[in-house]
């Protein structure tokens, strides 16, 4: 399929001239830019286009660090209507994520060249959304999850081979204490939305109470959206994106990812498994210099 880009960045120059080098302090291939590290392919143009996306009142993103369910309500509300700018543009219900670009149909340019209203996806703290965030009207998804459970999730993710991590898991724990990661921080990360935890246009959930009661959790989020939608729809999208039928329904294939490093994106998913691979020191280590100075300033967080 072929569509009109309203993009002005040049895509087949971006994609053959990223330069994400090896980071000794990351251990694996970063564009290291605006104080954080940003996966590849990225450059400095597209991560300052970024800054400057025409965010609408329509418009709705799905928003969280690095494998804390953001893909797994996105493929929910992606289903729910066909109105959405990038679906009508492409036919695809994968998502695009604002800060990502490449050939397919999940990325930058996707968004961009989308009419409102437009479902997209960042990993962004508070501090790097679009500038106009604020007073665009847009709404957005927020998600948390257990440090313990994002830790390992995303440890798995990171061996895609073209990133090329050289970190054993206890280098990687100790690089997540620190922040030294991609987007930065989990703890500042969830920090900084939790500065809008009364913000009108932003709605606060937890993996694991989407994973306890996603029917009822799903419900909130659409009365948030305020977009009307069928009953008998809403059963139907929640009940093929639970994770014992996402194979069969088919919602697998919408996570924005290539097919290729699927395998490094699913793990089983349930709420409170990760903790099993922290060994008692680990484990002291992340609540002291994570989650005890966080909950000290009033953030609730589920471990």
């Amino acid at each position: 399929m072929t569509f009109a880009r309203k993009t002005h960045i040049d895509l087949p120059h971006l994609l053959a001239t990223h330069n994400c080098p090896h980071s000794a302090r990351y251990g694996m291939r970063v564009l290291d830019h605006d104080g954080i590290a940003w996966g590849p392919p990225s450059t400095v143009e597209l991560v300052e286009a970024v800054k400057d996306f025409p965010l609408d009142p329509r418009d709705v993103l799905v928003t969280g660090f690095p494998k804390s369910g953001t893909n797994w309500v996105q493929i929910m509300l992606a289903n729910m209507w066909d109105d959405w700018g990038s679906y009508l543009l492409t036919g695809s219900r994968r998502v695009p994520s604002i800060e990502f670009i490449g050939d397919g149909t999940d990325g930058y340019d996707i968004a961009v060249s989308s009419d409102p209203p437009r479902l997209m996806k960042n990993h962004l703290d508070a501090t790097r959304m679009p500038r106009n965030w604020r007073g665009s009207g847009a709404k957005v998804v927020y998600l948390t999850r257990s440090p313990f459970d994002v830790c390992p999730s995303f440890f798995r993710q990171l061996h895609i081979p073209a990133l090329e991590l050289d970190a054993d898991w206890d280098a990687w724990v100790g690089r997540f204490v620190r922040g030294d990661k991609l987007y930065g921080g989990w703890a500042h990360h969830v920090r900084s939305w939790h500065a809008y935890r009364h913000a009108e246009n932003v709605h606060h959930v937890s993996y694991e109470a989407i994973s306890r009661d996603p029917f009822g959790e799903m419900r909130k989020i659409v009365d948030f959206l305020a977009k009307p939608v069928n009953d008998t729809r809403f059963h139907d999208v929640v009940t093929k994106a639970l994770r014992e039928n996402m194979d069969a329904s088919g919602y697998s294939d919408q996570i924005t990812v290539a097919a290729e490093n699927l395998k490094f994106y699913r793990g089983a998913g349930e709420a409170g498994k990760g903790r099993a691979q922290f060994t008692p020191e680990q484990t002291e280590r992340m609540e002291r210099e994570v989650i005890a100075p966080l909950r000290a300033s009033g953030v609730p967080i589920e471990t």
